[in-house]
């Protein structure tokens, strides 16, 4: 992933309770086709964790709403994590999983 700043297009959002984790999430897929996912995540009170998980790594990142006073958005994606607790990472990927096969789904 760079710091730059993208053009993404919000695709859909989702909820979920997982192995005592609350997530959510809501994908975005890049002008290139990538599709990617901001997260919020948390167990059952704080702390809230927030990244953005593509190709199953998790990275800080920062959204700028009205970007340059438009109606646009733009997803500033920087290093990787590597400090998530291995349960919250499982407990995110697995409704990550969950929900792209339920979109699938819906797409058929």
């Amino acid at each position: 992933m760079s710091d730059e700043l993208q053009q993404w297009i919000q695709r859909v959002g989702k909820r979920a309770i997982v192995d005592g984790y609350n997530v959510d999430g809501f994908q975005f897929e890049s002008v290139n086709g990538e599709r990617a996912w901001h997260i919020t995540a948390w167990p059952g009170r704080d702390p809230i964790s927030s990244y953005w998980v593509a190709r199953g790594k998790f990275y800080s990142m920062r959204i700028h709403y009205f970007y340059n006073m438009t109606n646009e958005s733009r997803i500033e994606v920087f290093g990787e994590i590597e400090s998530i607790r291995d349960d919250e990472r499982a407990a995110v990927l697995k409704a990550i999983s969950d929900w792209e096969k339920s979109i699938e789904v819906e797409a058929i």
